[in-house]
């Protein structure tokens, strides 16, 4: 397996896919393009050496979609005795290397659109970008799979979309959001009501579309017959010397915006620190020891009352603006918190019992 070959591979070359499905080591080297992959989400999102955790969702992600996949189709391929079907962990080892190979269109990601662009702007740029590499996956994994099993592209593609809907619902519905505004009482900024409105958006329209894509799928099994496994089991490749040189350049590559951006983000991981644990008189005094710029540049310090914290609370914060004498960037931040904290406390569900801040207005 050479470069070429990968590159015929992003075009949905058959010949590609069953050369790429005799290939010694391509779980290896697609295990490093996933890692890469995930260099490229979080290499400016988050502090590694304390959030490594981060790093192994792409992996949890990438194994857990293709294990759904390949269960799927194996079934079906399995039910109506498939010529030559492998048994369900071979093919899942073959199928889940052919699924990593996608993981460079992943990279992506990893474009700093927040770093010249406003902060709506560069989240609709990164909502596209997702939407674009996700269809594009979707479509090639849908060509791998009906080339594996020698069975019709429309079958397969029902039921991808069904899993990919599924997914696309469990995640919106779970991931940490901005509160909804059904009522338009909150008083969201405008980074986070796009949030809010996009993830709201996504999750409705994903769950109107749960049905088609069932039945779309209840329709692909009569489409998926009289297929056969594809690749020649007898047929062992190498990978090139060229495609271990680009493993390792997808890893080397993101060096220098680690180098350029965890301290950004170190700074933020121990202001966070510091405010979750009770000490907001010293991250404000660590905030206010640097410029903004030091920061990332999307960054909302805790607490997010937008997202549901609460704590600290206005009569906290108040005082710790009172004590500390913060930078005017600080203040700045603090004080449009205190404004915004009426309208959200009204869809917290604790009690009610902080007390009045220092010169707060009244609800």
């Amino acid at each position: 397996m050479t470069l070429v070959t990968l590159l015929r591979y992003y075009t949905g070359s058959r010949g590609a896919i069953v050369e790429i499905a005799a290939t010694r080591g391509v779980l290896a080297v697609g295990f490093i393009f996933v890692l890469s992959a995930s260099l490229a989400r979080n290499y400016d999102g988050a502090f590694l050496p304390r959030e490594p955790g981060v790093l192994l969702h792409g992996l949890g992600a990438s194994v857990g979609n293709a294990l759904v996949l390949w269960g799927l189709m194996w079934t079906i391929a399995s039910a109506q005795s498939f010529p030559g079907i492998p048994g369900f962990w071979r093919g899942f080892a073959v199928f889940l290397g052919l699924f990593w190979m996608t993981a460079p269109m992943a990279w992506l990601y990893g474009i700093p659109y927040e770093r010249f662009m406003p902060e709506t702007d560069a989240i609709r740029a990164n909502v596209w970008t997702l939407a674009f590499v996700a269809a594009a996956r979707v479509l090639l994994i849908t060509r791998v799979l009906s080339v594996l099993l020698s069975v019709r592209f429309v079958g397969v593609l029902l039921i991808v979309l069904l899993v990919a809907d599924a997914e696309v619902f469990l995640a919106t519905a779970f991931m940490d959001k901005p509160l909804v505004d059904f009522m338009g009482g909150l008083q969201h900024s405008q980074p986070d009501a796009l949030r809010s409105r996009i993830i709201q958006d996504a999750q409705a329209w994903a769950f109107l579309l749960l049905l088609p894509c069932f039945i779309g799928a209840c329709v692909a099994l009569a489409l998926l017959k009289g297929g056969r496994w594809a690749p020649d089991a007898g047929a062992r490749r190498r990978l090139s010397p060229g495609m271990w040189a680009l493993a390792a350049v997808s890893l080397i590559g993101w060096v220098p915006g680690l180098i350029l951006l965890q301290p950004e983000q170190a700074r933020r991981h121990n202001v966070e620190q510091l405010v979750h644990s009770g000490a907001l008189d010293r991250a404000l005094e660590d905030m206010s020891s640097r410029p903004r710029s030091d920061y990332p540049p999307v960054w909302d310090p805790p607490p997010r009352f937008a997202y549901g914290e609460m704590k600290p609370g206005r009569a906290e914060i108040a005082a710790a603006l009172a004590r500390v004498e913060p930078a005017p960037w600080v203040r700045a931040i603090y004080e449009d918190k205190l404004r915004r904290w009426s309208s959200f406390r009204r869809f917290s569900r604790e009690p009610d019992t902080e007390p009045e801040a220092p010169g707060a207005d009244p609800d």
